[in-house]
């Protein structure tokens, strides 16, 4: 099952936030990098603003994979 999302025009409001890259990519229309756009005011067509910022589950998996980094550092020096 493939998740698509929103087209632009089909939001509503005065601004978006775009959770992910997929959803920034397909919300602007264009290539995004988080790393060096994320929190940064965009402007889509028609004028509204948006931000694009990483997906809260983005976020778990990166402490996620810390902590098994972590320990596995840990199990290397002992």
């Amino acid at each position: 099952m493939s998740i698509r999302a929103p087209k632009p025009e089909l939001l509503h409001g005065n601004s978006v936030v775009a959770l992910g890259v997929t959803t920034a990519r397909e919300v602007l229309g264009r290539p995004v990098t988080l790393s060096r756009q994320r929190a940064e005011l965009m402007r889509l067509a028609g004028g509204r603003a948006a931000v694009a910022t990483i997906h809260p589950s983005g976020v778990l998996r990166m402490r996620h994979e810390g902590a098994r980094a972590s320990v596995q550092r840990a199990r290397r020096r002992s």
